[in-house]
């Protein structure tokens, strides 16, 4: 898990990537895609906020809401819920499922 390195040791360790090869037809340039798993779930000593420059991060939260959801249908239309702590969409990488939770 990413929360057990400090954000700028991350970055050190990304910085030192090559970009992606266009012979594998990625274009000139291409930088690979980074996410991080930050369990955040509120209250917590790490936050999902403190990664945001390295990558997205990994929304706990999310399938927290979806179950809830089951339960209540009329809940879903509001999966992305800011209200829960959530990360922004642009900031996130969503899932349903994980040995953690």
């Amino acid at each position: 898990a990413s929360k057990h390195m400090w954000p700028g040791d991350l970055e050190a360790i990304q910085g030192l990537t090559h970009d992606l090869n266009t012979a594998a037809g990625f274009p000139s340039g291409a930088r690979p895609f980074f996410f991080h798993e930050v369990i955040d779930q509120g209250g917590e000593p790490i936050t999902v906020q403190e990664y945001f420059g390295v990558g997205r991060t990994t929304e706990f939260r999310f399938g927290k809401k979806i179950a809830w959801g089951i339960a209540d249908f009329s809940q879903l239309g509001g999966v992305y819920d800011p209200g829960w702590g959530m990360a922004p969409s642009n900031k996130a990488v969503t899932f349903v499922d994980n040995h953690d939770n």
